[in-house]
């Protein structure tokens, strides 16, 4: 099968089971692309390094061979220790996931939601969702379109000042404001990064999510266009169903 690598790299033919993504682009703070898979240790293939720990989460295979960790949507989760290159107030955040709960989080300083400079998840209606805090207040977007959370949908957002722009499986999705106006810029903190739910100092976790998650992406004063976007959704897509 001819694939392009994820990296933007030249067509290759490779078996999908056996694709290992080629270093991403400049600007990516974050690359969990699943490999290597097992034990309790996250590998992030972006130039930082960081090194990231499983927490009750399992090991599996998506349908086209990648490994992804599954949740179970109780107390499951990842975390990955803070870099300032996770303090974002514009970028892109972006995830193959396939259940309901909070894909990516950089963790909250202190008890309240607003103290979570950013979240991306599914909600339990089964709706695409953005948080964007600030410390004294927080800002909810959610994408109109229903999620079908029984099959692998690629999620992404875009943080560029006041514009906000929600993507699922390539497509920029009209967003309903459901707190705030969507236009705060996010807050920076020294707060882990969390994958699988979110989590705030105090030790409340919420929004676990359950199901799998396979590659996520964050990138830094990087905002995808929607070309962007879809072209990451048509490089990957076979891996997880998608045709």
């Amino acid at each position: 099968m001819l694939l392009r690598e994820v990296g933007m790299g030249t067509p290759v033919d490779r078996d999908t089971s056996k694709l290992l993504f080629s270093p991403p682009v400049p600007g990516c703070v974050l690359f969990l692309p699943g490999l290597p898979e097992g034990g309790s240790k996250l590998h992030d293939r972006s130039s930082y390094g960081t090194p990231g720990t499983i927490t009750g989460a399992t090991w599996t295979k998506a349908s086209g061979g990648l490994s992804c960790l599954h949740f179970d949507g109780i107390d499951d989760y990842a975390s990955l220790a803070h870099r300032q290159g996770f303090n974002i107030t514009r970028g892109t955040l972006m995830a193959w996931v396939k259940g309901n709960g909070t894909a990516i989080q950089k963790g909250g300083s202190a008890s309240g939601s607003a103290s979570s400079p950013y979240w991306i998840q599914v909600t339990p209606a089964s709706k695409l969702l953005l948080h964007i805090g600030n410390m004294s207040d927080y800002d909810q977007i959610a994408a109109n379109t229903v999620v079908d959370t029984t099959i692998w949908n690629l999620i992404a957002a875009t943080l560029d000042g006041a514009a906000k722009k929600l993507y699922l499986n390539g497509r920029d999705e009209p967003w309903t404001a459901i707190r705030g106006t969507g236009s705060r810029t996010p807050n920076t903190n020294g707060e882990p990064l969390y994958t699988g739910r979110q989590q705030f100092s105090g030790g409340a976790h919420y929004a676990d999510f359950n199901g799998d998650i396979a590659a996520q992406w964050v990138f830094k004063d990087i905002v995808f266009s929607p070309l962007q976007i879809q072209g990451y959704f048509e490089q990957t897509k076979r891996l997880f169903g998608r045709m």
